[in-house]
């Protein structure tokens, strides 16, 4: 969450080009959510920098998102254990 920063301020050291953070592709952003009720984690890519991006840009966005998966790792086995116990208690609760 960026908060009340402003997005120059935020993408200042990403964009800046000796020392940034910047590779040769299109800048995107992703959100992660794990939603309790959903049994997989989703990643929503790119939902306000890229108005409208060219084929190349989609290219750039999916192999962003791609390298955020990848870098997140992969779900060890107790972590769908303790989702189905999450789950568990949601239901429990009254909430779905």
């Amino acid at each position: 969450m960026k908060g009340s920063l402003h997005t120059d301020e935020l993408l200042g050291a990403v964009v800046v080009r000796d020392g940034g953070l910047r590779t040769g592709r299109r800048i995107s952003h992703a959100f992660v959510m794990d939603v309790p009720t959903y049994h997989k984690v989703l990643i929503v890519t790119d939902g306000a920098i890229n108005i409208a991006p060219t084929l190349e840009d989609k290219v750039h966005i999916c192999q962003n998102a791609i390298d955020l998966a990848i870098s997140l790792g992969p779900r060890k086995a107790e972590g769908g254990d303790s989702r189905r116990r999450r789950n568990r208690h949601f239901k429990d609760a009254g909430h779905a």
